[in-house]
């Protein structure tokens, strides 16, 4: 850990590594903590997923969310899978992933002065597929996910009640094709099925900026929001790194930091 403070202006970053005992396993995680977060007001908290082969540390510094978080004001914590993969969001168990980040959220709410009405998780490839799991299981707990290059598998999703949602998505993605593989949905259909899980009405306010397309449809159930932002041309990557491609972390926290309180 570095840094800490007890109240007030904290003069330092809390950067720590964590370990919890899941079902038996040792997981971990990472949690930053900026050093300007005033300690005695609730402050919303992201959960970043990584994609298969990083671990939750590893992945802060291909996104270096933590500045993003500094510059706004949250708590960012990086779960890292097992042998650096999400089982649940290849298609295998659900339990000890949802309960890792089950455990994550009660030990982060007790460590940090968190809002648990804004509590997001945001996730790349292999993590935006598992954002859109806990959207489905954990939505009494997450008011809304990001998913940067991700997809759903066709199977079952029932949330207990309406998930704000952004899928950043490249069109020319070969990993995570925009069409679909034989295993996972089409972007615009997991779209599609969104918009009716979240009780959405209406067409979508159609927007451009660069090369991003933008779909947003607001009128959803307790003032959710889905939203697609079509990358042209874009590939499976943490959008910002490439001249031109929108910067995935200033347009997440955007996205985010306007949702209204799940509560």
């Amino acid at each position: 850990m570095t840094g800490s403070a007890t109240g007030g202006q904290s003069p330092s970053a809390t950067i720590q590594s964590v370990n919890l005992t899941v079902d038996g396993k040792l997981r971990e995680y990472r949690v930053f903590r900026p050093p300007a977060l005033d300690s005695t007001k609730p402050v919303a908290l992201v959960v970043v997923l990584h994609g298969a082969g990083f671990d939750g540390a590893g992945f802060e510094t291909v996104t270096q969310f933590d500045d993003e978080a500094t510059r706004d004001g949250f708590v960012a914590a990086y779960p890292t899978g097992c042998r650096q993969i999400w089982q649940y969001a290849g298609g295998g168990s659900k339990l000890p992933d949802l309960h890792f980040i089950n455990k994550l959220l009660d030990r982060v709410e007790t460590d940090f002065r968190i809002d648990p009405a804004r509590i997001f998780v945001i996730g790349f490839s292999a993590g935006a597929f598992m954002s859109y799991r806990l959207a489905c299981d954990l939505s009494s707990r997450i008011t809304g996910i990001v998913s940067v290059g991700g997809s759903m598998f066709a199977d079952e999703c029932r949330p207990a009640r309406p998930v704000s949602i952004l899928e950043m998505h490249g069109t020319d993605d070969s990993l995570v094709p925009w069409q679909g593989s034989a295993t996972t949905n089409p972007v615009d259909t997991v779209i599609q099925r969104w918009r009716a899980l979240d009780g959405c009405v209406g067409g979508p306010i159609l927007s451009q900026n660069g090369i991003t397309k933008t779909s947003l449809w607001g009128h959803c159930a307790a003032g959710t929001t889905v939203r697609l932002d079509a990358v042209v041309g874009g590939h499976h990557s943490w959008f910002g790194a490439v001249p031109g491609e929108p910067n995935a972390n200033a347009v997440i926290w955007s996205f985010l930091s306007k949702l209204p309180p799940n509560r």
